[in-house]
């Protein structure tokens, strides 16, 4: 994730996530404060739109298209869509589901997902739900899944269980870590709504995790971001969660021995280190 309009994972983050068995996807991202809206009629309307809205034109697939492309040749796992810019028309509304929908079926032809976040309504409003309900679940229906705003309450992720039915586990209930209004708080109490979205059946979606490295000191010493992670991950309250299958083999959280902690992966050119102390 990045303030861009496209991001797309290193190639070493992708290679270490499939080393695991995670998939790694990168991020369509346009915001209304900074261009967002003339970005996300380009994406609909192609490549001869000048990023102002035209009542004539119909939904065009070459940007989807060029967005697949590059899914195959860098090999992530799909796109985490965040339009964060409201829509002009009811025209505009349709297109979009059109292009979460034409992104969606393409990448599922390749065993790779979409995943939507809870942002634009179905008016094209840009309004957080915190919820899924009648307002996003259009853009849910033609997606593998939706990352939810992160200022819900309880009430809030019950009305989701109910509405998500059969398909709650492709909910992703988002914690910010940060804690921006975050239910139960976050930073190193982000672990108390990770228990309650669990204990309902939901998904978890963690952002900003880079919480341990840019606050509590971690950009000042190795040793301060060191303590942190392992407050944020190995903490108390993170593991008695782990616990919850601990009799289970297959549902277990294990930390291997020699997993390591990437702190020690070196900058390289082709295959050479150029650095030799720990990046992290």
């Amino acid at each position: 994730f990045s303030h861009d309009c496209i991001s797309i994972p290193p190639s070493t983050w992708t290679n270490l996530a499939h080393l695991h068995g995670v998939q790694c996807l990168a991020t369509i991202l346009t915001e209304e404060w900074a261009g967002g809206l003339e970005e996300t009629i380009r994406l609909l309307d192609g490549p001869d739109s000048d990023g102002n809205p035209d009542p004539g034109a119909p939904f065009h697939t070459y940007y989807a298209d060029k967005l697949i492309d590059l899914c195959d040749e860098y090999n992530f796992d799909g796109y985490f869509l965040n339009i964060e810019s409201p829509l002009p028309t009811a025209k505009y509304v349709r297109k979009l589901k059109l292009f979460v929908k034409y992104l969606t079926n393409k990448l599922n032809e390749r065993k790779k997902i979409c995943i939507w976040y809870d942002s634009i309504t179905t008016l094209g409003k840009l309004e957080w739900q915190n919820e899924l309900n009648k307002n996003n679940e259009e853009f849910f229906l033609v997606a593998n899944g939706i990352f939810l705003n992160y200022k819900y309450n309880m009430e809030n992720l019950k009305k989701t269980v109910i509405h998500a039915g059969k398909r709650k586990q492709d909910v992703y209930v988002g914690i910010d870590i940060f804690g921006r209004g975050q239910f139960g708080g976050g930073q190193f109490d982000s672990w108390k709504a990770v228990k309650v979205i669990t204990e309902l059946g939901l998904s978890v979606g963690l952002f900003a995790p880079g919480y341990t490295y840019e606050c509590e000191g971690g950009l000042q010493s190795f040793q301060h971001f060191n303590k942190n992670e392992e407050r944020l991950w190995w903490g108390i309250g993170t593991t008695e969660l782990l616990t919850v299958h601990r009799d289970d083999p297959l549902k277990s959280w294990v930390i291997v021995e020699n997993g390591g902690d990437g702190f020690a992966i070196l900058a390289n050119e082709p295959g050479y280190p150029v650095k030799s102390n720990p990046v992290y």
